[in-house]
């Protein structure tokens, strides 16, 4: 029998701790210092010396195999006098016939790939995105190739206990294989319902996670796939200085020939510096020229909540309405009890905070039954009969992806709609229209969608700013 949570975010907890074909970890933020990802998708080992080393899964397997090279060329080595310093001529050493010199240079321009700098594998942290993957992206969690690196590396390097783990992730177009501690694909409602149900918005901490994600199938570019893309050879010099950070990759195409989204904005907040300290007061029509120059024209519709129960209940209706999948009885019922529990003038009561603790008993019980392949519930079940002979098929996505944050400190959530270019102002207003239609009336207490473009957040263009800018550039009311 499965153990009781011991507090409401711990069944999350243990969810982010686990691989599973459902959903993948994003470390938002975070760059790979081997390959240069950002951000790490999957697995990410940090170095207890150094200061502020990361390395994805590939890049970690990596370099776990250059210790055990460099150990089976040159023998144990003295650990580097300096961090990151870099002698002169080091690289013409890396020619050297002698296998010694040359793996001695290449530990002193990258000091982790000494057995004495020890990787912890990060399972925590408040710098976490949880992504649903639809198509069952599994995680791979051990390499049985790369656990022989690790365990050779770990009994003759003097101790290193680095784990050799792969954050590759491999489509298996929508098999529900790969894990054993993944659902039966075959009972329990869809893969969307199951990851709607073990990541609730209400039981997910901030110290733990910052965003849930879903994206729609024909939308989500994999972040994974990305991943495997950067992944460098194992086992040679080259290798090991990559996950050093001598050689650099791209998470997002060639350097050479398209600049990165950061590339992007780091030239418009340059170019928006220029114009506010010239001497004239920028403008709307400012912001929308670097936008469109530059390149960075998403945007954002932005709704809130603030009870535990609206939370569940609107993100819910908003991920299937980004995924295409129709709603479900228990969903509908679900968001009527919100709707239902709303306090009158606005005040919190007793009841209230009586209803989000058997709100979250219940999601925790939920995700139990889950686990253990339950079947579903039978409002669901009615519906899986009915549709037995016709095969259910997507609706058209509302939008690219959307998410919500994590219960905060003053218990609200925002949740996200993204678009693909703010100027567009129909496809603005479609997706206003489809997210008024997808949530039920009176669901939320806080009515207001409000439409704020990416580059406004980049330019620091918040509330009250300097410039007298407006943040939002388009605002509605739900029903």
């Amino acid at each position: 029998m499965t153990d009781k949570p011991t507090n409401k975010y711990e069944a999350v907890r243990e969810a982010l701790r686990r691989d599973d074909p459902l959903w993948v970890v994003e470390h938002c933020d975070i760059t790979c210092d081997g390959c240069e990802v950002e951000p790490i998708v999957g697995h990410r080992f940090k170095c207890c010396v150094c200061e502020d080393i990361d390395l994805c899964g590939p890049c970690m397997r990596a370099l776990v195999a250059a210790r055990v090279k460099m150990l089976q060329e040159a023998g144990p080595l003295p650990a580097p006098r300096q961090q990151g310093g870099r002698p002169r001529k080091w690289v013409h050493k890396l020619r050297s016939t002698d296998l010694a010199a040359k793996w001695a240079a290449l530990q002193t321009a990258v000091p982790c790939l000494h057995p004495s700098h020890r990787f912890l594998k990060v399972v925590d942290g408040p710098e976490r995105a949880v992504v649903f993957h639809p198509d069952g992206a599994a995680s791979s969690s051990s390499s049985s190739s790369a656990a022989g690196s690790s365990s050779a590396a770990g009994s003759s390097n003097g101790g290193c206990t680095a784990p050799a783990e792969s954050a590759a992730a491999a489509n298996n177009g929508g098999s529900s294989g790969g894990s054993s501690a993944a659902p039966s694909s075959s009972g329990g409602g869809s893969r969307l319902e199951r990851f709607l149900v073990t990541f609730l918005p209400s039981a997910a901490s901030c110290s733990d996670v910052a965003w849930i994600v879903v994206a729609h199938p024909e939308g989500a570019a994999s972040a994974a796939a990305a991943t495997v893309a950067a992944q460098p050879a194992e086992g040679a010099p080259g290798a090991a200085a990559a996950a050093g950070g001598a050689q650099a990759g791209s998470s997002s195409g060639s350097r050479g020939s398209e600049p990165s989204l950061e590339e992007r904005v780091d030239a418009a907040v340059e170019e928006w510096e220029r114009l506010a300290g010239s001497g004239k007061k920028p403008t709307s029509a400012d912001v929308d020229a670097l936008a469109a120059k530059h390149r960075i024209l998403k945007g954002k519709w932005m709704l809130f909540a603030r009870t535990g129960e609206e939370a569940d209940a609107a993100w819910a209706a908003v991920a299937r309405a980004v995924c295409g999948e129709p709603a479900t009885a228990a969903g509908a019922a679900a968001a009527a009890a919100a709707g239902r529990q709303q306090p009158q003038g606005g005040q919190a009561s007793a009841q209230q905070q009586q209803g989000q603790e058997q709100q979250q008993e219940a999601g925790s019980q939920q995700l139990q039954q889950v686990q253990q392949h339950a079947a579903p519930a039978e409002g669901d079940r009615q519906e899986q009969q009915a549709g037995a002979a016709t095969p259910r098929r997507r609706a058209a996505p509302l939008c690219r992806s959307a998410k919500v944050s994590s219960a905060s400190p003053d218990g609200s959530w925002v949740i996200c709609l993204y678009t693909d270019n703010y100027q567009d102002r129909e496809d603005v207003d479609r997706v206003r229209a489809g997210l008024q239609a997808a949530l039920p009336p009176g669901l939320l207490q806080d009515r207001r969608l409000l439409y704020k473009p990416d580059i406004h957040t980049h330019l620091g263009i918040y509330s009250r700013n300097e410039w007298q800018i407006k943040p939002t550039v388009t605002e509605a009311r739900l029903a």
